[in-house]
C-alpha cells in the first residue's frame, strides 16, 4: 500500500503508530483486503467483463473541492464498458459510470485533509457529463496509472496527467451576471463556479467551451449599476466586499454569434488566470473597466 493510500485509509500500520492504534491499522487493512476480494468474486460470479481490478482504492467524492477530507475505502475497477467503485463501509460514493459520458481522465495532485495535517497526494480525476450535471470522481489507489489507462481503453478518453499540479480551478460561489444592449448588468442567480480542464461551469451544468473563449476582463468596482450589485448582492451569507469583482467572459456560441456571461466571484484576476492556462487559444485579457463596454 502506497503512503497516499495509507494516510487516507489512517491505516499506517502497527510498525508506524504502535500498540492499539496499529492493530486498528492492521484490522483495517484486512478488512479492506478481504472486501476487495468479495467484490472479485461477486463480478466473477456475475460474468462480467473485467478490464482492471478490483483493486484497493479510496473515493474523495463526486465533486471537486479545494482541499478533500478522507473519502471512502472500497473496490475500483473497469468492467464492462463503466468505470465501477463499490464502498466498504458505505455506499455514499458508489458508482457504475458509463464510459460514453466520460469526458476527462486526469493524473495529478490534490490537497487532504488528515487531522491537523495537509498532504500533498497523487490522484485520478474522472470527469462526466451525467444527467444531474457535471461530476468529477476523485480517486487515490496504487495502481493509478493502470487504471487510467484502462479506462482510456474502454472510453477513448485521452489521459493526461498534471504531475504536481491539477487540471481545474475552484469551485467557488459566484453570482452570475447578464448584460443587455446597453452594456448594463443584471444578476441571474447565485451557485457554484467552477473551471474544469476544458471547459468553465456554472451551477455544474451551464457550460463555456474553453475553445469559445474569445475575450476576459476582469472588472473592479467602477460605477453605476456594476458597483451596485456588487456592493448589494449577497453570496450565502458574505456581502460582496471589495476583494470581489466581475469577471467577464465574452466567447463565441455555435452559430457564430458572440455572448458574454459575467461573474461576480472572489479573486477573478485569479479566474482569468486559470482561463488563460487551460484555454487551447489564448484570449486576451483586460484588466479594469471600458467606458463602451461596461456600466
Amino acid at each position: 500500500m502506497t503512503p497516499e493510500l495509507a494516510i487516507l485509509l489512517g491505516v499506517l500500520g502497527a510498525g508506524t503508530l504502535g500498540g492499539a492504534r496499529g492493530l486498528i491499522g492492521m484490522l483495517a487493512q484486512r478488512a479492506q483486503r478481504a472486501h476487495v476480494i468479495r467484490v472479485r468474486t461477486a463480478w466473477m460470479r456475475a460474468a462480467h467483463v473485467v478490464h482492471f481490478g478490483p483493486v484497493s482504492a479510496l473515493c474523495l467524492g463526486s465533486r471537486p473541492q479545494t482541499r478533500y477530507a478522507p473519502g471512502t475505502s472500497g473496490a475500483l475497477g473497469v468492467t464492462g464498458d463503466c468505470l465501477a467503485f463499490e464502498g466498504r463501509r458505505t455506499s455514499r460514493c458508489d458508482v457504475q459510470l458509463p464510459a460514453s459520458m466520460i469526458r476527462w481522465i486526469g493524473l495529478g495532485t490534490v490537497t487532504l485533509e488528515a487531522g491537523r495535517r495537509r498532504h500533498a497526494v497523487r490522484a485520478m480525476s474522472v470527469h462526466a457529463e451525467r444527467p444531474g450535471g457535471w461530476v468529477v470522481y476523485t480517486f487515490v489507489l496504487d495502481d493509478m496509472h493502470d487504471a487510467a489507462i484502462s479506462l482510456n481503453r474502454v472510453s477513448g478518453v485521452p489521459v493526461r496527467d498534471a504531475g504536481t499540479m491539477c487540471d481545474d480551478f475552484g469551485p467557488a460561489r459566484a453570482l452570475r451576471l447578464r448584460q443587455d444592449v446597453y452594456g448594463d448588468w443584471y444578476p441571474q442567480g447565485e451557485d457554484v463556479l467552477y473551471l474544469a480542464p476544458d471547459r468553465l461551469l456554472f451551477a455544474w451544468k451551464d457550460a463555456i467551451p474553453l475553445a469559445a473563449v474569445e475575450r476576459l476582463d476582469v472588472l473592479k468596482r467602477g460605477g453605476g449599476r456594476l458597483a451596485e450589485l456588487i456592493g448589494s448582492e449577497r453570496i450565502g451569507s458574505e456581502r460582496f466586499g471589495r476583494s470581489k469583482q466581475l469577471l467577464r467572459v465574452a466567447y463565441q456560441l455555435p452559430d457564430g454569434d458572440q455572448d458574454v456571461a459575467g461573474f461576480v466571484v472572489d479573486d477573478a484576476q485569479a479566474w482569468a488566470d486559470a482561463l488563460v492556462r487551460q484555454a487551447d487559444i489564448r484570449p486576451d485579457v483586460y484588466a479594469g473597466r471600458k467606458k463602451k463596454d461596461v456600466r
